[in-house]
């Protein structure tokens, strides 16, 4: 590795560590048996982590579910559902400085299935997660410790009445949101019509994001980091889109922002194939988008890239 790769630097002039520093992918055919996904590489003090994990066969049943440090042992989120917090027995333990264990609860363990982790440290330059109370002020705001300015916000419920995840997205602007179970962009914003910045971001006074009393945890990722992330959009043109990131990506998450489409996860660790961030139903292949060593591409077909449509998506740079 060379020192360049070694000493990422951004715009702000944080100095961000190589991907794999950051972020890992771990996948294995479930025996229904505990297992210890490492982390070692991370030199994880006291940065918070994120697991993102799937059965990625095995019927509808088998969500995606996500864990964090924060959260703490078996408790869990899903981007399927509008409920808050989840308790799942037999799911995260507890969260070491180089390791955590998985029980045998048949979300992260099913006997003979694939499954996949997507593990991410937060640090600045990349993502932070935070929770917050709602004071159902307009114009509240929330402080971070992203370091630069976010491209991309997922805002969730975790208290009270069920409410779905809202995303800001950079590509989309403040005066707009997008829901994980809503197809289209809406036309207003829960975001109070003002950008995040480095340090805090702003929210309405909605109760998906802002209800007096209630709790809420935001995940923030970083616009755009050379070799690390980048969030971003594209205009479908019916053909190829190429999107050149100038860093060979190993996570893209995309949505169409006007067109009822899923949010898709392609992953490098399941090649050809993808999944549905915001559904149970198993991976399926997935021929429209490529990887390559300095961005990916998507082809047409179905609901991916149209001619006159709109896309957001978030790559995150192969370990």
């Amino acid at each position: 590795m060379s020192m360049q790769q070694m000493l990422l630097g951004t715009s702000s002039g944080i100095v961000v560590p190589p991907i794999d520093e950051l972020y890992r992918q771990i996948g294995y055919r479930g025996n229904g048996n505990n297992r210890t996904l490492g982390y070692s590489a991370f030199n994880r003090v006291n940065e918070e982590i994120v697991v993102i994990s799937k059965v990625r066969t095995g019927g509808p049943a088998f969500e995606f579910i996500i864990g964090s440090s924060l959260f703490g042992a078996n408790t869990v989120l899903r981007p399927k559902q509008t409920s808050g917090f989840s308790s799942q027995s037999g799911t995260y333990g507890s969260f070491g400085s180089t390791s955590v264990n998985v029980g045998n609860n048949d979300l992260l363990a099913r006997n003979n299935e694939d499954i996949i982790h997507h593990i991410f440290m937060a640090k600045p330059g990349f993502m932070d997660i935070v929770e917050y109370t709602g004071n159902a002020t307009a114009g509240r705001t929330v402080s971070h410790n992203l370091g630069v300015e976010p491209g991309a916000i997922w805002i969730k419920r975790t208290s009270g009445l069920d409410r779905d995840w809202i995303c800001y997205w950079k590509a989309i602007g403040n005066t707009k949101h997008i829901k994980m179970k809503i197809v289209n962009e809406a036309t207003t914003s829960n975001f109070n019509n003002t950008s995040p910045t480095s340090s805090q971001f702003t929210v309405g006074s909605g109760s998906e994001v802002n209800a007096q009393g209630s709790d809420y945890v935001a995940f923030l990722f970083a616009e755009d980091t050379a070799d690390v992330i980048q969030c971003g959009g594209f205009a479908g043109n019916g053909g190829t889109r190429t999107i050149n990131l100038g860093w060979e990506p190993g996570f893209v998450l995309y949505k169409g922002r006007n067109i009822g489409n899923n949010w898709t996860l392609v992953s490098s660790n399941a090649s050809g194939m993808a999944m549905n961030l915001d559904e149970g139903n198993n991976e399926f292949h997935h021929s429209q988008m490529t990887f390559s060593s300095t961005g990916f591409s998507v082809a047409s077909g179905g609901s991916q890239n149209q001619s006159g449509k709109d896309y957001i998506y978030l790559a995150i740079a192969k370990p």
